[in-house]
């Protein structure tokens, strides 16, 4: 078993990530004390997101809706409980 602070999101439906995105935003996160970090401004399909283990593991809690738990982060986007 591995232990993580931090985990890189990237999906099967975003084919073009440019291969050092994981790396930009995982020092956004790091270097902003972040929950949450994404680039912004990019063509659709290539962004990654990064988020804490901590910031997951509450956003489950918080979840009632399916959608919540299909995309992930849509909830800590869209409230006001997440550093981003």
């Amino acid at each position: 078993m591995f232990k993580s602070d931090y985990i890189i999101r990237a999906t099967a439906d975003n084919p073009a990530v440019d291969v050092d995105a994981p790396g930009r935003v995982l020092a956004a996160l790091v270097e902003g004390a972040a929950d949450y970090a994404i680039e912004s401004g990019l063509p659709y399909g290539s962004a990654v997101e990064a988020i804490t283990v901590d910031a997951l593991t509450k956003a489950d809690a918080m979840a009632v809706d399916a959608s919540d738990r299909e995309h992930v982060t849509p909830l800590v986007r869209r409230t006001g409980f997440f550093r981003r």
